[in-house]
């Protein structure tokens, strides 16, 4: 018979295979690849790369202040929301508030779905309300006009896309403050499905994490 702990931690498991589950399918829904389960595949970074890129993103832009790009909504000029673009930057705000990173690979001046992907979801309220609860926004850019960006945000982002083998724009990766992969997304033209995909990739991720400290205590116990 099943203890409280062994019947919870099983609970929590099923949820979270449920949860990726529903994700994975919302992505094949939309054309997408799957995303990496649970932080498990191409994409994974591991915590030491990861930190290495944010070293090195850190020594070169102390020489500059953090950068932030903002969008801004055309038809107003009012700012819609604020994105970091320094990994460094990202890293430290969400290992102090706990939330995970959202990364956006994008081709502002070039690529015709980036640019839809920032005005039917991330130029809405749904998602605006939605991310300034949920997440740390970073833009990663990759414009055609390389000269606009500086040497250390170049350099920067190439090492990321390089890293997470990114090979079309847009891709929105769903990102822990250690660099692990939970939830990969591309473009989608109704905001309120694109945030319930995003949160079912951090759903399956909060169950995970609290299976893992189920079991953790459990073997603790036993002892």
């Amino acid at each position: 018979m099943l203890n409280f702990r062994q019947f919870a931690f099983a609970t929590a498991i099923t949820a979270a295979i449920l949860l990726t589950t529903i994700g994975c399918l919302s992505h094949e829904k939309a054309g997408w690849p799957r995303p990496a389960m649970f932080g498990f595949g191409k994409a994974t970074e591991t915590e030491s790369e990861f930190q290495s890129i944010a070293s090195n993103s850190s020594a070169v832009e102390s020489k500059s202040r953090v950068a932030l790009a903002s969008y801004q909504d055309q038809s107003s000029g009012e700012e819609i929301a604020s994105w970091l673009d320094s990994f460094e930057k990202a890293v430290e705000v969400s290992n102090r508030t706990g939330k995970p990173i959202l990364t956006n690979f994008t081709g502002r001046d070039w690529c015709g779905y980036c640019v839809k992907l920032h005005k039917e979801v991330f130029a809405t309220k749904t998602f605006q309300n939605w991310a300034a609860e949920n997440v740390v926004l970073l833009e990663l850019d990759y414009p055609k006009k390389k000269n606009n960006q500086p040497q250390w945000l170049r350099q920067q982002n190439q090492q990321l896309k390089e890293r997470y083998q990114i090979s079309g724009f847009p891709t929105v990766l769903l990102l822990t403050a250690n660099g692990k992969v939970i939830g990969k997304l591309g473009y989608m033209n109704d905001a309120a499905k694109w945030v319930s995909v995003a949160n079912n990739s951090l759903a399956a991720e909060q169950s995970l994490r609290s299976a893992k400290f189920i079991e953790a205590a459990d073997l603790e116990t036993t002892k």
